[in-house]
């Protein structure tokens, strides 16, 4: 995507008061999709698992 940082702006704070999408539709683009067990923050090789992101529901989502 090209933009400038001024309608990135602009498009994010449409998106966030529900301008751009519907509500569950964000609701669910924004809500944690897979969760993140891995112990470090690019585990390409690394398969080193962990439960401390357990409580704060670490995950990725959707997103854009």
């Amino acid at each position: 995507m090209q933009t400038t940082p001024r309608d990135y702006a602009l498009f994010l704070s449409a998106l966030m008061r529900g301008e751009v999408l519907s509500a569950p539709t964000r609701d669910k683009m924004l809500s944690p999709q897979i969760r993140i067990h891995s112990a470090h923050q690019f585990p390409s090789l690394n398969t080193d698992t962990t439960t401390a992101y357990d409580p704060i529901e670490l995950s990725y989502g959707i997103g854009w």
